[in-house]
């Protein structure tokens, strides 16, 4: 795993304050996939590229979750860590939503190309009198475009959350919350009439 210099920053701050790294498994695969609004329209071509717009991005802090969603303040320092980037994880999510809605996603020539960024991609804990809060949010901020003229045909955003509650601060609630805030937000995606008229729409 390649971590650049702005990556490790933040992970040997988090260490300096006393803080722990921690890893969990996010993402949305085949299986969470649904058929729905995006199959009525035909099979498309579809080009996605994803960039990571959170406040730290990069090759590590594209896949770091922060509690705060930003540093790690010293009274709270905790990070929390996925497998791999973000930007990879959103990607993989819009690919197996399209693919399951019969559409092929490609790199090179197609007939409408999504460009992504992300904005909010974390998860934090509150205790509370019983009970701990877990929250998880996903944000992204797509553009369609007609993959012929380069006109632009949607700019719009896509957002889930998530809340579950624990009895204790454990990495498996962790990634409950932050996983269930990605599904809402690909099911977000995946019922917006304005996407599938944008995907289906003739070339202007």
């Amino acid at each position: 795993m390649n971590r650049g210099p702005a990556a490790l920053a933040v992970l040997a701050l988090a260490m300096l304050l006393g803080g722990c790294v921690t890893t969990m498994n996010v993402g949305y695969g085949e299986a969470r996939a649904a058929r729905g609004p995006l199959s009525a329209i035909g099979s498309r071509r579809i080009r996605i590229d994803v960039t990571d717009r959170r406040p730290w991005p990069g090759e590590v802090i594209g896949y770091i979750i922060l509690r705060s969603g930003t540093l790690p303040p010293a009274e709270y320092p905790d990070v929390l860590v996925a497998p791999r980037p973000v930007r990879e994880v959103v990607q993989d999510a819009l690919a197996a939503e399209l693919r399951k809605n019969d559409h092929v996603v490609v790199t090179n020539e197609a007939d409408r190309s999504l460009a992504v960024d992300v904005r909010e991609f974390w998860v934090s804990s509150e205790q509370g009198f019983w009970s701990f809060r877990f929250s998880g949010t996903a944000l992204i901020h797509m553009t369609v475009t007609d993959g012929r003229t380069g006109q632009a045909l949607l700019t719009r955003d896509y957002q889930g959350q998530a809340i579950e509650h624990g009895q204790m601060n454990a990495k498996w609630n962790w990634k409950v919350a932050m996983n269930a805030a990605l599904e809402a937000m690909m099911r977000d995606v995946a019922t917006d009439s304005r996407l599938v008229e944008a995907l289906g729409a003739p070339s202007p």
